[in-house]
């Protein structure tokens, strides 16, 4: 019947979206499969000359390299969780208004060798997923403190009814 022809075009139109999920998270799972093989690889060799080797030298560099490779490991595993976690709807749902001196403040705890600067202009508020700020911030802000900064300035402005966010 006629009656059903929207039923039936919803009802795919959803089919085709969950195939195209159930294809993404296959291939995520493909691709995390690949990232993590070869950094386990080199921890599996490097354990392998460890166990074997008789050179104290020899097997605290096969020992160093392992934790090496597994740090990588650890790393990557990170990475994708947090692929994982910042989908489009994911987000979409969880927008919040955070306050910029507030939410900063709180993060450069976690960094005591830096100093937090700040620009924010007044009535000027973030909008934004909580834990996708926090990951960006707290990537900022490790890489500014292992690359020796002493400061970070956090910037906060309105332009054309866009917000503005710079370190």
């Amino acid at each position: 019947p006629k009656e059903l022809t929207p039923f039936f075009e919803s009802l795919n139109h959803y089919i085709n979206q969950l195939q195209h999920t159930l294809d993404r998270e296959k291939r995520f799972a493909a691709d995390a499969a690949h990232e993590l093989k070869t950094p386990l690889a080199a921890s599996n060799t490097h354990l392998q000359v460890y166990a074997i080797s008789k050179d104290p030298d020899k097997k605290t560099h096969s020992f160093k390299q392992a934790q090496a490779s597994l740090k990588r490991s650890f790393h990557t595993i990170e990475q994708l969780l947090v692929l994982s976690k910042i989908l489009p709807q994911t987000i979409h749902n969880k927008l919040k208004t955070i306050n910029p001196s507030t939410f900063f403040t709180i993060i450069i705890r976690d960094y005591p060798s830096l100093k937090l600067t700040e620009n924010y202009e007044p009535n000027c508020n973030l909008i934004a997923h909580q834990d996708t700020l926090s990951i960006l911030a707290h990537n900022v802000f490790s890489n500014a403190s292992k690359y020796g900064a002493n400061e970070i300035h956090v910037s906060l402005h309105k332009n054309d009814n866009l917000i503005h966010l710079t370190f």
